[in-house]
């Protein structure tokens, strides 16, 4: 028969705070403690005593979800107007399905590792150069990569003027006098 099971009320597990016994099962070796404990998120959950003690629990299964969260929220923005040009930029240069692929991928228009590897590289350059939700990315030089110091924000109706089929008609004024 298995003595009084040590008080563990108030003790600290990771995340988890003992609350008090809640049942003992007795198995064919001797006997499973299983105690409430309280999460740091607070929760309350029944947890074998030697699995807390022992360090295979450390919350009540919010640290994991957490993490996880954490893992798949890289930087926060993929419903932002500046990711979805950042994502613009990677299919034009590198997704030989898409229509303007041609345009730009295909004839060797890039965008630099570094903005590439990381898109808070690309994000930070953006925001420190007048990136604003009325303005669009422009290479200057139409021939050359998205890279920092061949790109810049103006405004979006200033955008079709800068395509490479667009005929710039000049004419002189006469005056009529």
């Amino acid at each position: 028969m298995a003595g009084k099971p040590i008080d563990i009320t108030g003790k600290r597990y990771g995340k988890l705070t003992a609350i008090k016994l809640d049942h003992i099962d007795i198995v064919a070796n001797g006997t499973v403690h299983y105690w409430l404990y309280k999460c740091d998120c607070g929760n309350e959950k029944v947890i074998r005593k030697g699995e807390v003690s022992q360090g295979g629990s450390q919350s009540c299964g919010c640290y994991l979800r957490e993490s996880v969260r954490a893992r798949a929220k890289i930087h926060g923005d993929s419903k932002s107007r500046l990711y979805d040009i950042y994502k613009g930029m990677k299919r034009r240069c590198f997704n030989p399905h898409f229509k303007n692929y041609k345009h730009y991928g295909g004839r060797g228009i890039k965008i630099c590792d570094e903005w590439l590897e990381d898109y808070l590289n690309f994000k930070n350059w953006a925001l420190n150069n007048g990136y604003r939700d009325n303005l669009s990315i422009e290479r200057i030089d139409v021939n050359g990569n998205y890279e920092p110091d061949n790109c810049k924000w103006i405004p979006l109706n200033e955008q079709p003027k800068n395509r490479r089929d667009t005929k710039n008609n000049k004419y002189e004024r006469k005056a009529i006098w």
